[in-house]
Order: structure tokens, then C-alpha cells, then sequence
């Protein structure tokens, strides 16, 4: 019996502290994970010295079996969504489960566990062999001991609780059907995640084989597949991220070829590594200057990340090129609308359409009926050159544009970043940092809002009714409180509430904590500024991390903003009644023409009105 327990607590303890050597740093979650596991073990070693009765006996087992739960409900706040831990945690679980009703340690509980035990040491003989010897880029990662280990203390609870258990009083009936819908459970998890891990493993396989053989598109559609940072599967080294800095590794055999680094940069961007989009198009560029387009591609890796002057001027030598390619164009357009320059923004619009001929393709796809009402999808109109643009531009800048040239558009309630809460009112919102913070500015539904004073300006926003519940203002250049107070302004705003917000001259002094990242990061905002940058963001709280729309620029204006819907819901449901609600619009315009975008996309299908 003492023997028992010595592997009980062999295993727990083991159990307990693998997360905090294998998971990143530690946190409060897991210095309390860690903390209960240590109390219940030494709990029930207090306990071994009255184990001399039945009832101290199931009591004992009572423990171990609440410590099992606490342990798999407590790892998953100590590592997240870590499936090896989870796995496990749930495995010791069910040992406890069925050993605390189970008097047939030799016989039910053994034959039941076996097939357990059986899936757990399959999965960790499949995942170290692919270590072992699969992609090269796993098998980097090196030998995985801790696989080993989960096993090892698996075994070792499960031959303890089974020793202890022997003689409890059970009900035979209700331990099977337990045992049968657990293990059923279990055994289906195991299947549906050994297939993902496959599939990961192959996916990245093939991703790097293929790369290394400079069969680019196709190693791009494999890596596609690949979960960005591995999390689905549990294994950070079948991850895109992981994939894409081994591609980077490749690359570097051929000096001479660029397109391995073009290739890169582009499923960078696909993925919102602008990071890795900027290493890759630097080192295209060196080796080739003349490359197409590769300076559009460049700029945009800096844009995105904030770095506006440096991002202008790369941009500026794509222009300078002897041949301009499309995206130059088009990347410089939508830098210029992103920070609020219109009339740049159409003039480099217009450039692009007219050396792609989308007029002339226009004129030659039409085919207006009696009523001069015509509809095409926007991928049918535009070149392919156009469509990643579209989905990085906004619905609030296409009205923009459009509405400059004399259309009267039309639209249902614009999105807020990648979420989908749909804005109920108009908001537009422009930052200014240090030369430019006169720009600084939050307006809804076309009212100045803002109480346009130093640090963040922020509105809150009823996400049903549009009204207008708060404006606040923070002073976070130097003053730290100031960054608690918005941190705890943030952190008591009801789940669901929009916020807009906008950095006017400087605010980057109180932002370095965790109590502020968390808070943003509860709205959705994931970056945040540096010294004299602007930052302005549409955010809903209890939105997940960068689902925001958001926006940063070194010492320059940013401007975004969501637009509301101006066409009744039933009206769009009925394509009857757009039709002659275009029909009325166009007649009204003084230009003759009306259009609606439901969408902006490749996909989405417009309709145009002209008199």
C-alpha cells in the first residue's frame, strides 16, 4: 500500500511540474497550479499514517480524486490550449475516476486502462519518430522528452491508484458504462488529433521539400495549411511561423535566386508577418533591384508595421523604376488614403486603372439593361493585381474614393476590424503624433466628438444604439497612474461596448506595463506606440487580440474608421428593391450614377446605377 502512494506522488509531482519547465515562463496561474499540487500531496502523505480504516481510505482517495480534477481544470489556465498537458491532465483524470469507483484492480480496471495506456504510448512513439526522422525542420527541434516523460508518470499514477483501490466497494455496472463512454471519448480525441498531426506533419513536409526544389506555388498552398503558431496540434515546430523562418533558411542556399525570398514574402503577407515580409523583400531587392514590384511589397512590410516616412520611401523608388508596375501604384495609393491624403490616394488610383484598362473592361463587361442598371462581381472587374489590395484596404475607404468622384454609395454596416460586430453608427477616427497631432481627431456620425487634449482621447460607444456613453481622456506621456487609470477604465467597461480611441501629440510613456497591454488587449488592440508615434483603433471589448482596427504611424497622421449602414435591411434582402433604389438615387445625383458594395472583396458582387 505504501508503495502505492510512493508512485502516486512520484507521478503527481511529476505531472505537476513538467508545464512550468516545458511552457513558456511562469505566472500567477501556474506559481497556483503548482501550489495545489504541492498541498495535496503532501496532504495525503499526512494521511498515509491513518490508513489503517476503510473510511480514512476513501477519504484519501476522495482527495486524490478532487486533486485530479483541479490539476486538468487548473492546467489549462497554467499553459492554455497545450494538447500534450491536456491530454495527460484528462488521462490522470479518468485514472482517478475509475480507480475511486473500481474494486477489480486485476481484472475490469486493467483490461479497461491498457487500451488507454495503449493510445497515450502509440501517440508519443508517433510523435518522437516524426521528430526523429520527419521534416527537416522538426526534426531540428531535437528529441522529445517530454513526451517520454508523460508517459513514464502516466504509468506511474495509474500502477499506484490501482494498488490503493484494491478491496473498494463498487458498483460494477456503473463502472463500466463510466469507463466505456470515457474511453470511447478519449480514444476519438487521440484519432481526430494523431490525423491533424499527420496532416500537419506531411503539410509541412511537403512545404519544405518543395521549396527546397524551388517549386514555390506549390510549397506556398502546403505551408497554407499549416496552423499559425501550432496551437490546434500542440506542437509549436509544425507551426506556419515555424515554417516560414525555415524557409528563410533555405532561401539562403541559392544567393542568386530571389524569387524563394519573393515567394516568402508573400505568404508572409498572406499571414500578417510583416515582420518576416520585411526581411524576405530586403533580400529579394538586394539580390535583384530591378525585380517587379518588389519595392510596393517592400513598403508595405513597413507601412504595416508603423514605419510610415521609411515605408514612403521605398515606395518612392519603385516610382522611380523605368518600368512602374501595378502594385506600385496601388500601394502607394492606399498609404496615402490610410493617412488621410484623398487627393494623392485617387491619383494613384486612377494611374493603376488606366494602365490596367479596367475602363475599357468595364465598358466591354457592362450590359446595362432598360432601367441603366448593371452588376458584376469586383474580381470579374479588377485584375488579380487588385485583389490582395482589397483586402487590406476598408469599406470606409472605398466610400471614400468613390464618393470623391461623384458616386452616391451605397452599403450595409461596415464590420470593426476582423470581428463581426457591425458598427451601428459612422466612425472615423485620425491620430497625430508629435509634429502632427493637430490631426488628432474622433468623429461620429460626421460630429467632433474628441476632447482633443494630450495622450488618449478615447470614446465609448453603445454597440445597439449608437449613443455616445463616454469620452475620456488620459494623459499618458509620463504620468504611470495615468496608464492604470485607462487600464481601469478599459478592464470595467461592459463586454460588448465599442470603443474608438486616438493618441494626440505623445502617450507612449505609460503604455510599458502589463496592466496596459492586458486592457488593450481586451478590446482587441494588440500594438501599441512608440515615442511621438500616432495610434489610432475601433476596438469592442472581449474582442480577441488583433481582431481590432487599428493603426500606428512614426510621427505621422493615421486615419481609419468604419462606416454604418445607409440602406434599410430590407431592402437589401429583396435585389428587386436595390435595384430600384439605385434606380431613385442615381435620378436624385446630380453625376447620374449610384453604386452598392456589399462587401469588399473579390467575391463581392456590386451594383451600378446610371442615368
Amino acid at each position: 500500500m505504501q508503495s502505492g502512494l510512493i508512485f502516486v506522488y512520484t507521478g503527481g509531482v511529476g505531472i505537476a511540474l513538467l508545464p512550468l519547465f516545458s511552457v513558456g515562463s511562469l505566472n500567477a496561474w501556474k506559481l497556483a497550479y503548482l501550489a495545489f499540487i504541492v498541498v495535496g500531496m503532501a496532504w495525503c502523505i499526512w494521511r498515509r499514517a491513518l490508513w489503517q480504516s476503510d473510511s480514512s481510505q476513501q477519504e484519501t482517495i476522495q482527495l486524490l480524486l478532487v486533486t485530479s480534477v483541479c490539476t486538468f481544470v487548473l492546467s489549462q489556465f497554467a499553459v492554455g490550449n497545450d494538447f500534450q498537458l491536456s491530454l495527460g491532465a484528462f488521462c490522470a483524470l479518468l485514472i482517478a475516476i475509475g480507480g475511486f469507483y473500481s474494486s477489480r484492480a486485476n481484472s475490469l480496471w486493467v483490461r479497461r486502462e491498457v487500451y488507454l495506456l495503449a493510445g497515450v504510448i502509440c501517440w508519443t512513439i508517433a510523435h518522437t519518430v516524426a521528430r526523429l526522422y520527419g521534416p527537416v525542420h522538426v526534426r531540428a527541434d531535437g528529441f522529445s522528452w517530454q513526451s517520454i516523460l508523460y508517459v513514464i508518470e502516466l504509468v506511474l499514477v495509474y500502477i499506484g491508484v490501482s494498488r490503493l483501490l484494491r478491496g473498494a466497494k463498487v458498483n460494477v455496472r456503473v463502472l463500466r458504462n463510466v469507463l466505456v463512454v470515457c474511453y470511447a471519448t478519449i480514444s476519438l480525441v487521440l484519432v481526430v488529433g494523431g490525423w491533424q498531426l499527420g496532416k500537419a506533419y506531411y503539410a509541412a513536409e511537403r512545404a519544405l521539400t518543395l521549396f527546397s526544389q524551388r517549386e514555390y506555388t506549390s510549397a506556398l498552398d502546403h505551408a497554407l495549411s499549416l496552423d499559425p503558431a501550432g496551437k490546434g496540434i500542440g506542437v509549436e515546430a509544425l507551426s506556419l511561423d515555424v515554417a516560414l523562418y525555415k524557409m528563410l533558411e533555405l532561401a539562403k542556399m541559392h544567393t542568386d535566386d530571389p524569387e524563394g525570398y519573393m515567394a516568402i514574402g508573400a505568404l508572409s503577407r498572406q499571414c500578417r508577418r510583416w515582420d518576416l515580409a520585411m526581411v524576405s523583400y530586403r533580400k529579394a531587392a538586394d539580390i535583384s533591384p530591378d525585380l517587379p514590384a518588389v519595392y510596393a511589397h517592400l513598403g508595405d512590410a513597413y507601412f504595416e508595421q508603423g514605419m510610415r516616412p521609411r515605408a514612403l520611401s521605398i515606395y518612392q523608388v519603385g516610382m522611380q523604376q523605368e518600368k512602374v508596375e501595378i502594385e506600385d501604384y496601388l500601394s502607394l495609393g492606399l498609404a496615402l488614403a490610410r493617412m488621410g491624403d484623398w487627393d494623392g490616394a485617387v491619383e494613384r488610383f486612377e494611374s493603376a486603372i488606366e494602365i490596367t484598362g479596367v475602363r475599357e473592361r468595364l465598358e466591354a463587361l457592362s450590359n446595362y439593361d432598360e432601367n441603366g442598371i448593371f452588376s458584376i462581381e469586383l474580381g470579374e472587374l479588377l485584375p488579380a493585381e487588385f485583389h490582395s489590395y482589397l483586402s487590406r484596404g476598408s469599406l470606409f475607404i472605398a466610400v471614400k474614393l468613390l464618393e470623391s468622384k461623384g458616386w452616391k454609395v451605397f452599403h450595409p454596416a461596415e464590420k470593426i476590424g476582423r470581428s463581426e460586430i457591425a458598427t451601428p453608427v459612422e466612425i472615423e477616427v485620425s491620430s497625430g503624433g508629435g509634429r502632427s497631432s493637430a490631426a488628432e481627431s474622433i468623429k461620429v456620425n460626421g460630429r467632433e466628438i474628441s476632447l482633443h487634449k494630450r495622450g488618449y482621447n478615447l470614446v465609448t460607444i453603445n454597440p445597439q444604439s449608437g449613443a455616445i456613453e463616454a469620452i475620456e481622456n488620459f494623459d499618458t506621456w509620463e504620468t504611470l497612474s495615468e496608464g492604470s487609470r485607462m487600464a481601469s477604465y478599459l478592464n470595467q467597461l461592459p463586454r460588448g461596448r465599442i470603443v474608438a480611441g486616438a493618441l494626440k501629440d505623445e502617450g507612449s510613456g505609460a503604455l510599458d506595463s502589463d496592466e496596459v497591454r492586458d486592457a488593450f488587449g481586451r478590446i482587441g488592440v494588440e500594438k501599441l506606440p512608440s515615442l511621438w508615434w500616432s495610434h489610432a483603433f475601433i476596438g469592442v471589448k472581449g474582442m480577441r487580440l488583433e481582431t481590432a482596427a487599428q493603426a500606428l504611424g512614426e510621427y505621422t497622421t493615421t486615419i481609419l474608421g468604419v462606416r454604418a449602414g445607409n440602406i434599410p435591411d430590407k431592402v437589401v434582402e429583396d435585389s428587386e428593391l436595390i435595384v430600384q433604389y439605385l434606380i431613385n438615387a442615381a435620378e436624385e445625383n446630380p453625376q447620374g450614377k449610384a453604386i452598392y458594395i456589399p462587401a469588399l472583396g473579390p467575391t463581392a458582387r456590386v451594383v451600378v446605377a446610371r442615368r
